[in-house]
């Protein structure tokens, strides 16, 4: 887990509040983001939106590749403690490196924020299914710039050539 301030001119809050999992590093199969956010990033072709079932959190966001979200949990993802730093937006995603979750905070986190975003991350991965290792690269995907060459990274964002995301700016390495 870690912290970063924000730029005053790209974001529109003070911390991004980031929590990486690189064992779940595999083929980018979902996204987790904002409406605003008209670029999902690399997904296979054949990738559909898929609601939760909770109109608020519908409204907010789009969930792209796997049903991960159901109405219960899309309500723990909106709904924060009171005593939390209520998160502005959240994104999640999975690429070559790690499964990401991102929480933009107005104000540095707190212990409620810190423990409730780790609960949130537990539930979600538990339902992520194992990665998918990219079939171009025959080592674990620990260090792709180094296994496979920086040419096999053009496919898509990784945490080392980032992803821009309107609200977000840009985010990863």
């Amino acid at each position: 887990m870690t912290t970063e301030n924000a730029s005053d001119t790209e974001r529109r809050w003070a911390v991004d509040l980031r929590l990486r999992f690189p064992t779940l590093g595999g083929e980018p199969d979902l996204t987790i983001q904002p409406r605003a956010c008209e670029d999902p990033g690399p997904l296979p072709a054949d990738a559909r939106e898929q609601p939760a079932g909770h109109p608020a959190f519908d409204a907010a966001y789009r969930v792209i590749g796997r049903p991960l979200i159901d109405s219960g949990f899309a309500e723990r993802l909106l709904h924060w403690p009171a005593d939390a730093v209520q998160p502005r937006s959240l994104l999640a995603w999975r690429d070559h490196d790690a499964f990401q979750f991102h929480a933009g905070l107005a104000a540095p986190p707190n212990w409620a924020t810190v423990s409730h975003l780790a609960a949130l991350a537990e539930d979600l991965t538990a339902r992520l299914p194992a990665p998918a290792r990219p079939a171009w690269c025959a080592v674990p995907c620990k260090n792709l710039v180094a296994s496979c060459g920086a040419g096999a990274l053009a496919r898509g964002p990784t945490p080392r050539s980032g992803l821009t995301v309107p609200g977000w700016g840009r985010i990863g390495r």
